[in-house]
């Protein structure tokens, strides 16, 4: 899995889709690292996700710029 880009989107909005089938939606990433990511929801309450358990990141911001554009 590649995550060249994901340093960039600390402090942004995110989805995390995990291998068991859940997703975390509409939470602030908070830090990346060679275990796992962080991430806080409205709450502030973090939570760890360790890289084994994350199928797919889906960066909001850069969404929201795709929607606007096909418009």
């Amino acid at each position: 899995m590649a995550h060249a880009n994901i340093v960039d989107h600390i402090g942004s909005k995110v989805t995390v889709f995990t291998k068991d089938g859940n997703a975390a939606e509409n939470r602030q990433l908070h830090t990346v690292d060679e275990f796992g990511i962080v991430i806080s929801n409205q709450y502030g309450k973090q939570t760890f996700i360790p890289w084994i358990q994350v199928k797919y990141v889906d960066y909001e911001d850069e969404r929201a710029i795709c929607e606007a554009s096909r418009d």
